[in-house]
Formats: structure tokens, C-alpha cells, sequence
């Protein structure tokens, strides 16, 4: 065991499906969860240190293996424990963001890194799985800086100098007669997507689609070919990309956005929160589709927001913390399955802390973490809500480091 990093502030927390990656104000990357795709980060050695006898469970069959995958897999989660994630000792870490079962990560000198499942090459073409960072070549010049990093679930993308969108590895194209297929070319990092004309100041990604907010209120959108569940309201055989403000928010100026799996939410200057998409209980309680911008009824103000796969959670200007979704795996933080919205207050968390701004949560797909980013200590401030660790409704976890 080792104190590695546990006094200095959080800097960000992301979530994947079953793993998660918390990064330190020092730039030190840390990582828990499930290894299965090699999405910690860490090596075999690491893993020994932990006795998982009541943990294990069967891998899936995948005739892409590695070696080292064995039998089980191994939930550090459970076991309480995280590590540091096996990069070189001068690298330090600036920002970084999980899909389902893989992740990106930028260094301080602006190189980019991937890790874990690469079946769509959203990392690089040729391995199945990149077992620890992996150096991605995007043709960086020497002043080249990234601003921005998302993960949707067979392409990754990135900012190059707040205006320069670039998308890596394949989107997926639905048709009408056939349920989906791959779209035909691969989405290369060396190649520009978009360069729009303002910087960026926000970059949220869904299952199979990502919403861009510009410093100016301008939003953009990308999503599959056919819109399948609504979120743009646009249908063609191509990867979609339009403004989202021209068609909808000609009057209105947006601050904030997010996404779902199946849906996007944008947060107006006057605090009106609209929706489009597939609603899995996340917005309005009920599960619906909203093929068009429709406004829902929330509480006010509202100072930030959040997206899971399937539930959200915005935090009020009092301190307020909802949550709203599905509650299949007690991820709104209530051990009752029928709950499709829990509410609680920010000092039952950190009674300490008076200004909810400083509150941030990582919503991923069954694991919610809420934390503080003046918080000094992981071991006080890093919240899993999940029955599987604790039958408490919130629990504050005492991790063990491992370097």
C-alpha cells in the first residue's frame, strides 16, 4: 500500500462502463474497475497485490484474448482499490476522459495517448487492445496544444487548438433495411473534421453521438447516419454534423450541455433546460422519445449538469443535488429499484463545503462517483454510489493505492 497522490486535489474523475480514472492535480493518472479490455492501465504485477476469491466472475469469450486475460475478471472496485496507471515516469497527465471499455488520455507537452479495447481502431489501427498508453500519431506540429478530449463508443475525438475537431476510428451508419453496418471509412486523427470559427468551450459525447458548445453559445452536433433515436432531428447515409443553434436557438444563447447515451441536453442563459432524443427516465421521469427540442420541467437554478448512459444528475445553486434515470444498479444513489429520481444535499457529502460549483460527478453506466475538487484526500471525498461495495445509499470508500 501507498499514499501516492492522496494529498494532492482531484483534477477530474471519468467513468467507463465497469472501470473508472481519476486524475490528480499533479498529473498523475489513477485508475479502478475491471480489467477485462486492459482499460487500466496497469500491469499483471499490480494486479497480484489484490486477493479477488470473492470476486471473480467468467470472462466473455473473445477470441481476441491476450494471454494474460485468464479466467476471471478481476473488479478492483469491490476490492477498494486503485492504481496508478503505467506510463513513463516524465509524463504527466493534463486531461483525459473513459468510453465504455477504453480511454484517452493528453500529456502536459500535448501528446496523446489511448488505452484498452481498440476494436474499432478509436485508438490506433492494429491491436485489439492497447494494453497500457499507447503513443497516438496525429501529425502534431510543435506548437500544437489539445483542449479537448471525448470517447464515444467506436470512435474517440479530440480539439487541436480550440478549433480543430478531429475524429479517430469508424461510426456506425443505420439504414431502413438493414438494422446497422460500419460506416465505410475509418476516421483518421491526422485528418481535420471541422474547424469551426470560435473556440470551443465544451465537448460532451453520448453512446453514438457528441454535442460541441463554443465559447460564443454556439452549439454543434455529430451523430449516426440515420439519427435513429432522434437526437438531431436529422436523417441521411451520413455521419451527421450541423448546428444545433441556427435550427433551434436562433434567440437563445446556451451555457451548458451534456449528453446521454441516447440523448443531448442544453441549458439556456435563462435557465430552461431542453432535451432531444431517447429518454431513458434521465429528464422527465418517464421513458419517451423526444424527436424535436422539448423543454422539461426541472428545479432552478441550475448550476451543473450531468449524463449517464441512462440517468443524470444536475446540481442546484443550493447545494441541491437530483439525480433522475434508471436505478437498475443503484447508480441514483437509492437502494429502491423503482426510484427514477433521488435528491439530496451537497454538505450530507462534504459539510464543509459551501459553494456547489465545486462540486463535480462523473455519471457512467452503472457506477456514479461525486466528489469535490478542493478535496485533498481520496480517502475522504471519493463517493461510489453502488449496492455491490456498499448497502448504505451513499458510502464514503477507504481506498488503498497501488503504484
Amino acid at each position: 500500500m501507498l499514499s501516492l497522490g492522496l494529498h494532492l486535489p482531484i483534477r477530474h474523475v471519468s467513468c467507463g462502463a465497469d472501470f473508472c480514472l481519476i486524475l490528480l492535480s499533479d498529473g498523475t493518472l489513477l485508475s479502478c474497475g475491471v480489467n477485462e479490455s486492459k482499460q487500466l492501465g496497469i500491469t499483471q504485477e499490480q494486479l497480484k497485490t489484490c486477493d479477488y476469491s470473492e470476486y471473480e466472475s467468467c470472462v466473455r469469450s473473445n477470441n481476441n484474448t491476450n494471454e494474460d486475460i485468464g479466467t476471471t475478471v478481476k473488479n478492483t472496485l469491490t476490492e477498494r482499490r486503485i492504481y496508478q496507471v503505467k506510463l513513463l515516469e516524465s509524463v504527466k497527465i493534463k486531461m483525459m476522459e473513459c468510453g465504455s471499455h477504453y480511454a484517452l488520455m493528453v500529456s502536459e507537452n500535448n501528446d496523446l495517448y489511448g488505452m484498452g479495447v481498440n476494436d474499432y481502431n478509436q485508438i490506433c489501427l492494429g491491436e485489439t487492445y492497447a494494453r497500457y498508453p499507447s503513443l497516438i500519431d496525429y501529425n502534431r506540429s510543435v506548437d500544437d496544444e489539445i483542449t479537448h478530449v471525448g470517447c464515444c463508443f467506436s470512435y474517440s475525438l479530440f480539439v487541436l487548438n480550440s478549433r480543430t475537431l478531429r475524429l479517430i476510428g469508424q461510426n456506425w451508419v443505420y439504414h431502413h433495411d438493414i438494422d446497422h453496418k460500419l460506416s465505410s471509412g475509418r476516421l483518421s486523427p491526422k485528418q481535420n473534421f471541422h474547424v469551426f470559427d470560435c473556440n470551443v468551450k465544451k465537448l460532451c459525447t453520448g453512446g453514438f453521438h457528441f454535442v460541441i458548445l463554443l465559447q460564443d453559445g454556439t452549439v454543434y452536433g455529430g451523430d449516426c447516419g440515420s439519427n435513429q433515436y432522434g437526437n438531431f432531428e436529422q436523417e441521411n447515409q451520413n455521419t451527421i454534423f450541423y448546428e444545433i443553434t441556427q435550427k433551434y436557438f436562433k434567440n437563445v444563447k446556451i451555457v451548458d450541455i451534456c449528453c446521454g447515451g441516447d440523448n443531448s441536453a442544453f441549458l439556456t442563459t435563462n435557465g430552461e433546460l431542453y432535451v432531444c432524443g431517447l429518454d431513458h427516465f434521465q429528464y422527465s421521469c418517464n421513458s419517451m422519445q423526444y424527436d424535436n427540442m422539448t423543454r422539461v420541467e426541472f428545479k432552478k437554478p441550475i448550476v451543473k449538469m450531468f449524463t449517464g448512459d441512462n440517468y443524470s444528475c444536475v446540481v442546484l445553486d443550493n447545494g441541491s443535488i437530483i439525480f433522475r434515470g434508471k436505478n437498475d444498479k443503484h447508480q441514483l444513489g437509492s437502494l429502491i429499484l423503482e426510484t427514477h429520481e433521488h435528491t439530496f444535499h451537497m454538505k450530507d457529502l462534504f459539510p464543509k463545503l459551501n459553494d456547489p460549483k465545486d462540486i463535480a460527478v462523473a455519471c457512467g453506466y452503472y457506477n456514479t462517483v461525486i466528489y469535490c475538487r478542493k478535496s485533498l484526500a481520496i480517502t475522504k471525498h471519493f463517493l461510489f454510489i453502488e449496492k455491490r461495495i456498499n448497502d448504505s445509499h451513499l458510502s464514503d470508500i477507504v481506498f488503498q493505492c497501488i503504484q
